[in-house]
């Protein structure tokens, strides 16, 4: 069951810029126990960075039940895939909206071979939302 008032103080945590300041690593492990706590039912929260550079595309920080903390460098290769161009995740970067997936569906979007992935992973289901921050 869902507690409305542990949601609300972690979306106040969060908005209040989740302090103390500490690794982005410890906020994402905090951010996915607190909403555990909060009866959403979460297996894994992953914060997916994007970069401009032409090395190191991105960095995708993930938090999961089965393997907790880890951090994982997209490089070119990974970025330029046709599974990364077709995901949701890119969606989800390149039109700025909110993106929800329930494999239950048949959704018409999602690369056939993509979706066989992550049903391979035990997705049920996921929602994906757009996170802009600018570091200058």
């Amino acid at each position: 069951m869902v507690d409305q008032q542990k949601l609300t103080s972690t979306i106040n945590w969060l908005v209040s810029g989740a302090q103390p300041p500490k690794p982005l690593e410890d906020i994402v492990g905090e951010c996915a126990t607190r909403l555990a706590a909060g009866g959403i039912p979460l297996d894994a929260l992953i914060i997916n960075g994007i970069f401009l550079n032409a090395s190191i595309r991105g960095i995708r920080t993930i938090w999961s039940k089965k393997r907790g903390i880890r951090r994982q460098i997209m490089d070119r290769n990974y970025m330029d895939d046709g599974y990364f161009l077709t995901s949701p995740q890119f969606v989800c970067v390149s039109t700025q909206r909110i993106v929800r997936y329930r494999f239950d569906d048949n959704d018409p979007e999602m690369d056939r071979k993509l979706r066989d992935i992550y049903l391979s992973r035990d997705f049920t289901d996921f929602i994906i939302f757009p996170l802009v921050i600018n570091l200058c």
